[in-house]
């Protein structure tokens, strides 16, 4: 990736060294036990995933085509599920325990209070003694006109030619292909071999409309007849775009797929090109029991395919329930790594029809393009607000009550576990270091923040560029000093796509401008009470009363013509590239 250059990189150094003074001098923790930051997991437990977005894969490939992505393409659960994290083992004597952690300090982008409670599951269970039961496999595969586009369907016979070949003995297929109508190929009633289904997806072309709803209803319709308690049902569902035919609203195709869940059958969606509906597809999985993937290269298409039979065909648990309690010194606020969360503000309950072993179990696994970026477990971090109006007679420490159950796999057996939070400072006590109830959160939080730092920029990137990138510069200083410290492979990934967010908005003429105070003396671009459109994107308004405004290295900057000094920036930007050069060798 090229370099970025910062506009504002002595701000860069401040903050970066404040930000390594804190962090070097060591922070709190209530149990330190373990090494957390190994590249590998060599303690023999698992993490936990749930069902839902597996990864980031469109977020990446609208930035890797240099285009700003909006911001429902970046899911959290999606976002987490590419970080490998160690958990604290699972010691509570079931198979699947819960662990609740704490994490106080400040937020990355805005340097404010925050206190996150981290949600999260590990299991004893080994992945090789999971018995897999003969498997009924629907595949449901548009052939609309636009699948011809980003290779699409390419990608998808590619796909399906390594699921056919991952299938075990007893496994059935059937297959299904829609355009503007829907066409059954292979039915469970006359099973077909290897060479037979590797025949029909070699056939498949691509032509006419979208009629989405028909060809799913049309899979889970035998999928459902298929059902037999001695065999595993599930159901694939891959689309590149809208839908377009037939009806079309996510409401109906949602309410009429969920009356076929509800019947055990599991579904799975995976999108490809960049235009296809993300929140269809990613409420259809996670409603499912399923996963939602996005093929945005040939190399992830191997890893896909692969794990969805390997790790997420065989759950470890059903009907998992965890309910949340707050302490009376906290308000539960925003839950991000999972969409089925609901809350009163005082109690919240997460319900999940299934949960899944892990795949991922190293951060040593090869980069994006050439996988290992999936399956690293899920996540569900709980932003807990102070209470200031919390009673003095309460305990003050108490963060949360967590309570979990879940059934056994083909039984009636229930499971419940309790798990309480602990805060040794009272609510909203502002802390120079920062404390993590134990080590496992430290990365996470650091992961939490990243999301929400990018979420907050491609949030704020669909109304001003330039706001966007001061997040994100802030959110890059942050970070960068996090990881001088820790070296951790999967945050620097995350500060590419930081790096490349940047230089997009940058390419479109943004210059950072503070979201918090439009007026900071740091946004020179404008003067102080101008018209507001200045604080926006001055190149697009053709500049702002008073000033030469014209497109340089570092985007859309202003300057009087009577005070310009051509020589000395040059001068200026040659030192600064050659700081930045040393700096940047590190990272690429």
């Amino acid at each position: 990736m090229k370099p970025y250059i910062h506009k504002n990189f002595t701000a860069w150094i401040a903050i970066a060294s404040i930000t390594l003074i804190g962090m070097g001098c060591g922070a709190g923790m209530a149990d330190s036990s373990g090494d957390y930051y190994s590249n590998s997991n060599t303690t023999g437990w698992n993490n936990i995933g749930t069902s839902g977005a597996q990864d980031i894969g469109q977020f990446r490939s609208i930035l890797e085509m240099g285009d700003i992505p909006a911001a429902n393409t970046l899911d959290a659960n999606g976002f987490f599920s590419e970080h490998y994290t160690q958990l604290p083992p699972p010691d509570c004597g079931n198979d699947i325990c819960l662990h609740g952690m704490l994490a106080v300090h400040n937020d990355w982008v805005y340097g404010e209070y925050q206190a996150a409670l981290q949600v999260a599951m590990s299991s004893s269970i080994e992945a090789t003694s999971l018995e897999r039961k003969p498997l009924d496999l629907v595949v449901v595969v548009d052939t609309s006109g636009s699948m011809v586009q980003d290779n699409a369907l390419s990608y998808v016979k590619q796909g399906l030619h390594i699921l056919i070949d991952e299938l075990d003995p007893d496994d059935r297929v059937a297959l299904v292909r829609y355009e503007g109508f829907v066409e059954v190929l292979a039915t469970f009633a006359e099973p077909s071999d290897a060479t037979t289904l590797h025949g029909l997806v070699d056939g498949l072309y691509a032509d006419g409309a979208t009629n989405f709803y028909d060809g799913l209803e049309a899979g889970l319709q035998m999928a459902a007849n298929a059902s037999d308690p001695e065999r595993q049902t599930r159901l694939i569902m891959l689309s590149d775009g809208e839908p377009t035919s037939g009806i079309t609203d996510n409401e109906s195709i949602i309410a009429m797929a969920e009356g076929y869940i509800s019947e055990g059958v599991g579904l799975t969606t995976i999108g490809v090109g960049t235009n296809f509906n993300v929140e269809l597809m990613r409420g259809l999985a996670e409603r499912g029991s399923g996963n939602f993937y996005f093929l945005e290269s040939a190399e992830a298409i191997d890893e896909v395919f692969t794990e969805e039979l390997n790790y997420f065909v065989t759950p470890v648990a059903y009907d998992l329930q965890i309910e949340v309690v707050n302490g009376a010194g906290y308000i539960l606020g925003s839950v991000v790594g999972t969409h089925l969360w609901e809350t009163d503000g005082y109690r919240g309950t997460i319900n999940i029809p299934a949960v899944f072993l892990a795949s991922r179990v190293s951060d040593d696994d090869p980069p994006v393009g050439d996988g290992g970026r999936r399956g690293g477990g899920s996540a569900i971090l709980i932003q807990m607000i102070p209470n200031d109006a919390w009673p003095e007679l309460a305990d003050p420490n108490r963060v949360a009550e967590l309570r979990m159950t879940y059934r056994l796999p083909y039984s009636d057996l229930t499971v419940e576990q309790v798990v309480t939070v602990n805060n040794p400072d009272a609510p909203g006590v502002a802390l120079e270091q920062p404390y993590y109830s134990h080590q496992a959160i430290e990365k996470n939080y650091a992961m939490y923040n990243l999301y929400l730092g990018l979420k907050d920029a491609a949030t704020r990137a669909e109304y001003s560029h330039n706001e966007a990138l001061w997040v994100l510069e802030q959110l890059e200083a942050r970070a960068s000093a996090w990881n001088l410290e820790v070296s951790d492979e999967d945050i620097e990934a995350d500060l590419l796509l930081v790096d490349q967010f940047m230089e997009n908005l940058i390419a479109r003429g943004a210059w950072a401008v503070n979201p918090v105070d439009p007026n900071d003396p740091s946004n020179d671009a404008c003067e102080a009470g101008i018209e507001e459109a200045c604080y926006e994107d001055p190149c697009a308004y053709g500049g702002c009363e008073g000033q030469d405004i014209s497109y340089g290295f570092f985007g859309c900057s202003t300057a009087r013509a009577a005070d310009s000094a051509p020589v000395g920036l040059a001068l200026a930007l040659l030192a600064l590239l050659a700081l930045l050069g040393l700096w940047r060798r590190r990272r690429q």
